[in-house]
């Protein structure tokens, strides 16, 4: 009778030791996506940061092209102003003013334009930064 419960002892002692086993391979694997997982989040917040940092690039770059705007609107204002000025004596002293006048206005509309033109292309690439930011949070998030 005691070697028969000695023996389911036993039994019982591998059967323990074969889940301990198992388990253990589970605990194992569990730490191994566990540290893939942790992987994974480290490269996210690399490109997260890598994102901000091509946004922030983006606004300064914007903020640049909104003050040349800016400058550039100055520049044709008084350009328009000296032009309406200058019209009253341009026929006293010739087209070849006037022409001049009209180049300049013509120069500065181009830079304008131009700088707009940037400035839109700076705002999509803000818009895209932002769009990139926010499937990237939202990665992060899953």
């Amino acid at each position: 009778e005691l070697e028969k419960v000695r023996s389911m002892l036993e039994k019982q002692l591998q059967d323990v030791g074969a889940e301990k086993d198992r388990l253990q391979e589970r605990l194992d694997g569990a730490d191994a996506d566990l540290k893939a997982y942790k992987s994974e989040v480290e490269q996210m917040k690399e490109l997260n940061s890598n994102v901000e940092a091509q946004l922030a690039a983006g606004r300064t770059r914007m903020e640049q092209a909104q003050a040349e705007v800016r400058d550039l609107t100055v520049s044709r204002d008084a350009a328009l102003a000296s032009l309406k000025a200058s019209e009253a004596a341009a026929a006293a002293e010739g087209d070849a003013q006037l022409a001049a006048l009209r180049a300049q206005i013509s120069n500065a509309e181009e830079r304008l334009a131009e700088a707009a033109a940037a400035r839109e292309e700076l705002q999509r690439q803000v818009s895209e930064g932002q769009a990139e930011l926010a499937q990237e949070r939202q990665q992060l998030d899953e």
